[in-house]
């Protein structure tokens, strides 16, 4: 992934890109897993809460109602991030597919195309 004097000027700003959409990525991916396990807590803690009068209320229709009523920006926040983090590092993924798949020469396809034929005569 790190950019050299060599590449194409696209080729080097893809790499920059993929770059930062991982680091992205992973801590959209980091900060979902933080703020779900602290939610995770606070719901099995409920019961202790509950006894000092600073629980959460766990009546509801469905367990999703609950979670929007009583912890809105936990289950916002953990989807957002969740889905924002899959989409970075899925065009991230893609970037760099097209970046290398640009960036293959004639001579890089006549090595691949001799070496498909002779594993397909091995096999």
């Amino acid at each position: 992934l790190k950019p050299t004097a060599s590449m194409q000027p696209f080729e080097r700003q893809a790499k920059k890109l993929v770059r930062l959409l991982l680091l992205s990525a992973f801590a959209l991916e980091i900060g979902c897993l933080y703020v779900s396990t602290v939610t995770g807590t606070m719901l099995l803690g409920n019961a202790d809460m509950n006894a000092v009068g600073r629980g959460i209320n766990a009546i509801g229709l469905s367990p999703m109602g609950v979670m929007m009523r009583e912890l809105e920006f936990e289950y916002l926040f953990t989807r957002a991030t969740f889905f924002t983090g899959l989409l970075s590092w899925l065009s991230s993924m893609a970037l760099f597919l097209f970046a290398e798949a640009s960036a293959v020469t004639s001579a890089a396809l006549d090595v691949n195309e001799r070496a498909t034929r002779h594993i397909r005569l091995a096999c």
